[in-house]
């Protein structure tokens, strides 16, 4: 590669909440460890002190701070903190994950010991370019979320409205609507802006979407679009846990949603107290008033690989890619992966199984009449983006 490209390459969420959790990045090391600056999200809080502050019965248990060693050996240099799950574990899960991550060398976005700290960007230079990732939660709970005298995410506020057209009051939508706050955005507006004085180049990132949905709702373009006519030249979301689809917008990549990476977790297994305590607290639900969820997973249900809770179509996800010089974005790329059955994502090939990841990812863009086009590398490891 021409010594004037640097290469940055993310990942979607990382959850490493069992022992000995170095071997999940064996089978990406090598890829990973290939990139200048690599970002993946921290999804939840690590700490020893836990303080349960999140009144959702989503909430997680701490990870132990120790299971983030992982990540600078696999080449992680920059990690986001922002989302649903920053807040679960209080202040002390804020402090000590962010402390962690700090103390291992890499470079933290999106979250803070107050809302100021929350919106500084990371910053790294490599190869004599400077980059700034910027990372913001579109989604709660408020709870989540930082404030002047609060630890938490940044966040960009969104507003829902649900219509039912059927001559039946308290039916389920049969429409949801969505916009975004003009405050909120325009504080990510100006945190783009005031980086692109201070870095040669800006990737925005987002915890964005609803869970396990394929579909793009209509404030994730509003988001993603405007972070890209403010100046930044690649733009990446988790949250969903499996893939969504992949835009070019002005030429540049947008990645609605890279889906699971690094996630293993034994908090579902059988006999867990925590879980079964967090998960079976719901004191609102009602058949009259909880509208069914019907996720884009299997059928089936069911969790086939150990420590690995989440769908099988989930194990189709990917590695966001762009080349860059001082100027800007050069080329978008996507590496394909897919989680095996020790729960390592694993990249793949045009020969192997990066068809059938690549044919996942077309279908979600069809759903979404996204028009970009895959063309394989010459080696057939890489899909180049246009």
């Amino acid at each position: 590669m021409n010594e004037n490209i640097t290469t940055v390459l993310a990942v979607g969420d990382l959850v490493l909440n069992i022992p000995d959790v170095d071997f999940i990045f064996d089978a990406a090391r090598a890829t990973l460890l290939a990139g200048d600056v690599v970002i993946g999200h921290v999804e939840i809080p690590h700490t020893t002190r836990p303080a349960v502050s999140n009144f959702e019965t989503s909430i997680v248990p701490a990870g132990d701070p120790e299971n983030l060693n992982c990540l600078p050996k696999a080449g992680f240099n920059v990690a986001t903190f922002g989302g649903n799950h920053t807040f679960d574990q209080g202040e002390p899960g804020v402090a000590d994950t962010l402390n962690k991550l700090k103390s291992l060398g890499l470079q933290t976005a999106g979250a803070g010991m107050n809302i100021y700290e929350a919106h500084v960007p990371a910053y790294i230079e490599k190869n004599g370019i400077k980059f700034a990732i910027v990372q913001y939660t579109a989604l709660g709970p408020r709870e989540s979320w930082a404030s002047p005298m609060k630890a938490g995410a940044a966040y960009i506020r969104v507003i829902t409205t649900y219509i039912c057209d059927r001559a039946e009051p308290g039916a389920a939508p049969t429409a949801v609507y969505t916009a975004v706050d003009p405050g909120t955005l325009n504080w990510m507006v100006q945190d783009i802006e005031e980086a692109k004085k201070k870095a040669d180049v800006v990737i925005a990132s987002f915890h964005i979407g609803r869970m396990g949905s394929p579909e793009l709702l209509p404030y994730e373009f509003e988001i993603t679009h405007k972070a890209i006519d403010v100046g930044a030249e690649m733009v990446i979301c988790c949250h969903a846990h499996s893939l969504r689809g992949v835009d070019m917008y002005k030429g540049k990549p947008i990645f609605h949603g890279l889906g699971n990476f690094a996630t293993v977790t034994n908090h579902f297994q059988e006999g867990s107290e925590i879980a079964m305590k967090l998960h079976s607290y719901n004191p609102f639900k009602w058949q009259g008033v909880t509208p069914p969820f019907t996720p884009f997973a299997d059928p089936q249900g069911g969790y086939k690989v150990p420590n690995y809770p989440s769908s099988e179509i989930s194990r189709n996800t990917l590695i966001a890619k762009g080349l860059f010089t001082k100027d800007g974005l050069v080329e978008a790329r996507m590496i394909p992966c897919y989680i095996n059955d020790k729960a390592q994502p694993q990249p793949v090939t045009r020969e192997g199984k990066g068809m059938d990841v690549l044919a996942h990812v077309m279908k979600l863009n069809e759903i979404e009449n996204l028009k970009t086009v895959f063309t394989w590398n010459e080696e057939g490891s890489e899909i180049i983006l246009s």
